[in-house]
């Protein structure tokens, strides 16, 4: 989308919510100077390093090519689900919503949507039940990610 239409929203987009960074070309220099670091975590340990990368960056580009094959196999840590997984991938997903809401711009954070709501579906999806999905909500609310602002992209009318 980035590519056709280089608007700041598109731009915000890809640089925080295409957080894995398999496909992406990041200068070892940028790691250096800025102190970046994969966090050692059970899972989604490169999403803080993707996102400040992307953070400090000072020019992006974008390639149609295709560099990168992802396969996907019974046990890996993207099909294997659990509580203690899931609440290691919200810990992140949280100090990721807390980084950009501390070094955004307003007009980025005005426009940048950080899927909690994907995070909700998800859980109702898999066996972890409804105790558990309220509990994710819950500390979805406890760290103000703004959830109904999000909500209201999906609501039928307009404001």
């Amino acid at each position: 989308n980035y590519k056709e239409n280089p608007s700041l929203k598109n731009e915000v987009e890809l640089k925080y919510s295409f957080v894995s960074p398999i496909s992406k070309l990041i200068k070892h220099s940028l790691f250096i100077e800025y102190g970046i670091q994969f966090d050692e975590v059970i899972v989604a340990n490169d999403v803080m390093a993707s996102v400040k990368a992307a953070y400090y960056a000072k020019e992006i580009g974008v390639s149609t090519e295709k560099i990168y094959c992802i396969t996907k196999h019974e046990n890996s840590l993207e099909t294997t689900i659990s509580k203690e997984r899931y609440d290691a991938r919200m810990d992140v997903y949280f100090r990721k919503f807390h980084f950009l809401k501390k070094h955004l711009s307003k007009e980025e954070y005005a426009v940048i949507n950080f899927k909690a709501l994907n995070r909700l579906g998800f859980i109702r999806t898999t066996n972890l039940g409804w105790a558990y999905l309220f509990k994710v909500l819950f500390r979805i609310h406890w760290h103000r990610v703004p959830i109904w602002r999000e909500m209201g992209t999906l609501l039928p009318w307009k404001r």
